[in-house]
């Protein structure tokens, strides 16, 4: 943990800042909202990472949940936020689960509606680098059930990092047939960061405002701070340029013999 002035407590792990206390609802509330609004009735959730807490903590606002898993394969994370998150993982329709998030979905037997790839950035030698190949995308394909979406960061789009960014997108398409990119201002980030909507079935780009609506409304949803009805359908509008620079790398697919990492 640092300890700034502008935005609190900062958590970083490989030299990376994983979030700010002051500012984590943006990439939090992102990351979860618009991928559970899409989702008629999102009953089991898993989310891989998400060890801080703030993911599950957004999930569990949705009265529709009945099951929440969350691997992680950190448990320093999750003993440094206890103080803040612990009551997250202490609700009754949680499971926790420490050790590795591919292993995990290779080995069990359950599906998901919703899951979540609340990872640390690929980072040369980490292992979440293989938490985004297309191997790994298609075991969670397998994992999610018939109109089961996947929620993923994407990393930023901005450089040095958009060719990771495109090669996240272009590997998700190569898996699923709807795949949505989104982006929000990260202030503690200091840059523009990425995420990514992939289902079998539901494309977040259908949902009206007065559906976002109907749905915050019965399951009783209250008090965010970022993400909002009017919002919903304009996040899914991709800049020119980048939708120019994915046509240019089409052929970039990331793969198990060939991962790609933050240098």
């Amino acid at each position: 943990f640092i300890e700034t002035k502008n935005y609190g407590r900062c958590l970083y792990l490989n030299d990376q800042i994983q979030f700010a206390e002051k500012d984590e609802y943006i990439y939090h509330e992102l990351l979860i909202h618009p991928i559970m609004i899409t989702h008629p009735n999102p009953k089991k959730v898993l989310v891989i990472g998400g060890g801080d807490g703030f993911a599950l903590r957004e999930i569990l606002k949705h009265n529709s949940v009945e099951q929440v898993v969350v691997v992680d394969i950190d448990m320093k994370v999750v003993e440094l936020l206890s103080e803040i998150n612990s009551r997250y993982f202490h609700d009754k329709k949680v499971k926790m689960v420490y050790g590795d998030g591919r292993k995990y979905l290779k080995d069990t037997g359950e599906t998901y509606d919703i899951i979540i790839l609340d990872l640390s950035e690929p980072v040369k030698d980490a292992p979440s680098i293989y938490l985004f190949t297309k191997e790994f995308y298609s075991m969670v394909r397998n994992k999610l059930n018939k109109d089961g979406t996947v929620g993923v960061q994407a990393i930023s789009p901005i450089e040095p990092y958009r060719k990771i960014h495109i090669a996240i997108y272009n590997t998700l398409c190569y898996i699923f047939p709807v795949v949505r990119l989104f982006y929000a201002y990260i202030p503690s980030y200091g840059t523009q960061w990425g995420f990514a909507i992939a289902s079998k079935k539901y494309d977040p780009k259908d949902v009206t405002k007065a559906e976002v609506e109907k749905k915050l409304t019965r399951r009783q949803i209250k008090n965010l701070k970022y993400y909002h009805s009017g919002m919903h359908k304009g996040l899914f509008t991709v800049p020119k340029d980048l939708i120019d620079d994915i046509k240019l790398n089409k052929k970039l697919i990331i793969t198990d013999k060939k991962p790609i990492f933050v240098e």
